[in-house]
């Protein structure tokens, strides 16, 4: 199996990240990068490169499939509900504030690209031993419940937040990484791969180390969601109007039950 995790910038002036992993369902290792993607054929190209045959799931930290105009999809409303105090929730996504002048939203051309080249279907719910699917996931609700988090992360880049505390948040975040090695799946990095933000001098090179990051976190949900799916990884949503693969806590599971 490949497991390839995209950290999908909302448009092509920004780089995307991409990760891919090899293993099973009980296991994964770093297999490859790449923070300096550009547009979406870049992005097919390294799916090509270490996409591997038989099983690959991709998964997507963007919109997918976004059907409403305006507002927000059920989605992103579920999970920003279930994970207000987490403050783990989810932005709108639309049309009006993702498709560019010509009407196509990203995510969804991306996931048209990636099907029509590796035959991948776009779908959360996955069958057989080796599937081949794409699928939208959010790295916050996956921090919360992966590591047992009362609130998220909070490395991005937001006013109140000096470099120094973004620094330590850093570290925290590719400790907790780290200890994935312990999960189920287990994930295993090279030794030098998560590395001390204080060595990247400008923005442009901390953002890039931030979005390979997510891509890994992205590229761990699609193993983990392999192994755990309906279980401790749910889909918030579905096929039509959007949705949301992630890692679940107990309690987001018993909110779901009640509410869902």
């Amino acid at each position: 199996m490949r497991y390839i995790g995209i950290d999908l910038a909302w448009g092509t002036r920004n780089t995307t990240a991409a990760v891919a992993l090899t293993g099973s369902r009980n296991g994964v290792s770093y297999h490859a990068h790449d923070d300096v993607l550009t547009d979406n054929e870049a992005i097919a190209d390294f799916v090509q490169t270490y996409g591997g045959g038989g099983g690959l799931l991709i998964a997507v930290d963007a919109p997918t499939l976004v059907p409403n105009a305006v507002g927000q999809r059920p989605c992103e409303a579920l999970l920003s509900h279930a994970l207000r105090k987490q403050e783990a929730g989810a932005h709108p996504a639309n049309r009006t504030l993702l498709a560019d002048a010509s009407g196509v939203v990203r995510g969804e051309a991306l996931v048209a690209l990636l099907e029509a080249r590796f035959g991948v279907t776009h779908t959360p719910y996955l069958e057989g031993d080796a599937p081949r699917a794409v699928f939208e996931v959010f790295p916050h609700p996956a921090h919360i419940a992966l590591f047992g988090l009362d609130k998220t992360l909070k490395y991005k880049r937001k006013p109140g937040r000096d470099r120094a505390f973004r620094n330590a948040e850093f570290a925290r975040y590719a400790a907790l990484l780290s200890a994935l090695s312990l999960a189920v799946p287990a994930l295993t990095l090279p030794d030098d791969w998560l590395v001390d933000a204080e060595s990247f001098i400008t923005e442009v090179a901390l953002k890039r180390y931030e979005d390979r990051l997510d891509a890994l976190t992205c590229a761990y949900v699609a193993a983990y969601h392999h192994r755990w799916q309906g279980d401790k990884s749910v889909v918030i949503g579905d096929r039509v109007n959007g949705h949301i693969v992630t890692p679940a806590s107990e309690t987001l599971r018993e909110w779901l039950a009640a509410n869902v």
